[in-house]
């Protein structure tokens, strides 16, 4: 039985344990001797079984032996790295910062407990095994630091997700990019949009007068509309409000002929048809059309009845969010209806109201923008001679590969030749830079130059000129 005394001690006083503290003070015995040669047989046998059961390590294992830079990288982790990285050959820089967890087991270059180091003859195949699911860069990255490795490894799978044609093909449409607003018309009929719809049978062309929002509907019939049809309207049109300044339209087969372009030189007006599947850009004649669809399925298809009149009447002389009335805009005073009113409504507008309008108007362009960029994007611009893919309007698939002819002055519509020769107009949003398939990255060192010891700086040295008093 032992009485023990505990007496507290600081700790800078406790002696520290040492190498010959710990070391064993006699001989092992045969018993120890005979306990590690067991475990060395036993690791030995259980990495030999592992290898020839599988023939994937041993591929491994032999291209290992015939790549001539893993070979001097083997020599180095036994012989030791050097003390500087520029004393390192080029080839095995790439290694330099992970030379303290590299290791030779059984034929195979490790790096860290669990990772292989594979020779470049074998890094194509697998990247395919990585990319057999088709994942993103990041996901083969996490699968391959389970068991794999090799410099640049990163960039290969980068451009390997790049450069898979089945991913890019049903890759996810791009980002919208931010609303660009037109500039807004100072007059009645300085700028007209224009488009179709179809209702039972029978086409309408709709214009509309961008500054008072004054809309006309014209049928066109059951035939099918074509470009004399639609110079009719427009004339028709023209004779009433004028000639616009800028037209805009969709790029529908009526609107883009050269017969079309012809009628706009002779007028004098500036066509802007938009990008095909990019409603937006016309958003100002989509908005109209949805109106005057729902006057003619509401009211009557048939657009030169009294019945539509009266409607469409009714509908020019109903103020808009600004306060102001298409009719109010393009006369400057309200149109008279069948609703009773005292003669002092019909005066001329006064100019006060004009500005506040204008006002109210400019703040719901701002509102609408503000609204429509969250989460929006901005893509960059494309050059002309560019690779693109094309992604189809119906399908969402990028399956076209194209070459950008040329771009149209107010930017994010490009003209695409595609390999077939077929010409397209199309939006920036459904362009992207085409990637082509990339090989793996070889061990490239990051200087060509030859390596070169620390040197001292050999410039002059000049004694600082002091103040003298």
């Amino acid at each position: 039985m032992y009485l023990a005394t505990a007496i507290w001690r600081p700790g800078v006083k406790h002696t520290v344990a040492d190498a010959f503290s710990r070391y064993p003070v006699s001989e092992p015995t045969e018993d120890d001797l005979e306990g590690d040669e067991e475990m060395e047989k036993s690791v030995k046998l259980t990495l030999n079984a592992v290898s020839l059961q599988d023939p994937k390590l041993e591929e491994v294992r032999l291209k290992t032996e015939t790549d001539p830079v893993l070979l001097k990288l083997k020599e180095v982790i036994v012989d030791g790295f050097p003390e500087h990285k520029a004393n390192l050959d080029t080839e095995l820089r790439d290694y330099w910062g992970i030379r303290d967890k590299l290791s030779i087991v059984d034929g195979l270059i490790m790096y860290g407990s669990n990772r292989i180091v594979i020779p470049t003859s074998l890094r194509r195949q697998v990247l395919d095994e990585l990319h057999a699911a088709h994942q993103g860069r990041e996901r083969m990255l996490q699968l391959a630091r389970q068991s794999v490795h090799w410099p640049r490894i990163h960039e290969d799978l980068s451009n390997l997700s790049k450069g898979c044609d089945d991913c890019a093909t049903h890759k996810a449409s791009q980002a919208k990019e931010p609303l660009v607003q037109d500039e807004q018309p100072s007059r009645p009929g300085e700028a007209v949009a224009a488009d179709l719809f179809f209702y039972e049978g029978r086409e309408y062309l709709v214009i509309t007068d961008k500054y008072s929002g004054w809309p006309e509907v014209y049928d066109c019939g059951k035939s099918g509309v074509n470009t004399k049809d639609v110079e009719k309207a427009i004339a028709r049109w023209m004779a009433a409000l004028g000639v616009p300044v800028r037209l805009t339209t969709d790029g529908g087969p009526q609107f883009k002929g050269e017969a079309f372009k012809e009628f706009c030189r002779r007028w004098g007006i500036l066509h802007d048809p938009s990008s095909p599947y990019h409603h937006i850009a016309n958003g100002y004649a989509e908005a109209a059309v949805k109106s005057m669809k729902s006057l003619v399925k509401k009211v009557s298809p048939d657009v030169r009845s009294s019945k539509f009149f009266k409607a469409l009447l009714t509908y020019r002389n109903t103020p808009r969010s600004d306060g102001l009335s298409p009719a109010e805009r393009l006369y400057g005073r309200p149109a008279r209806t069948s609703l009773p009113a005292h003669p002092v409504v019909y005066n001329r507008t006064d100019r006060d109201r004009v500005i506040k309008a204008d006002r109210k108007a400019v703040s719901f362009r701002a509102k609408a923008k503000a609204a429509y960029d969250v989460g929006s994007k901005e893509l960059s611009e494309l050059k002309v001679g560019d690779i693109v893919r094309v992604q189809h309007g119906l399908t969402k698939k990028w399956n076209l590969i194209a070459e950008v002819l040329e771009i149209r002055p107010r930017g994010r519509s490009y003209l695409v030749k595609t390999e077939s020769g077929r010409l397209y107009w199309r939006n920036r949003r459904y362009l992207k830079l085409y990637a082509p398939p990339i090989g793996v990255a070889k061990d490239i060192p990051e200087s060509q130059e030859e390596a070169k010891q620390p040197r001292r700086s050999k410039r002059q040295k000049k004694a600082p000129v002091r103040f003298q008093p």
